[in-house]
């Protein structure tokens, strides 16, 4: 089983959302240690975890990953408090 299943089957922390629309939008959870970070689709019933590499924007000075094919800047995500 490569890394990329073992880290979708683990369950993570979720640090921050990034709300889509009223009905749901995206559940973030940073990965400590690496440049990468794990997000899932959440619309009242969560979905698998996906694995994205961090970029950072030179033109906008802001950090980003891309998800579902499109950016999603860290500065526009909501914190939520781990537990």
């Amino acid at each position: 089983m490569s890394q990329e299943r073992r880290d979708a089957k683990k369950e993570h922390v979720v640090h921050g959302v990034y709300p889509e629309n009223n009905f749901g939008g995206l559940e973030i959870s940073i990965d400590d240690g690496s440049d990468y970070v794990f997000y899932r689709a959440n619309y009242g019933e969560p979905y698998k975890w996906h694995r994205a590499k961090l970029h950072y924007s030179i033109t906008e000075c802001r950090p980003y990953f891309r998800a579902f094919g499109r950016r999603v800047h860290l500065d526009e995500v909501l914190r939520v408090e781990a537990k």
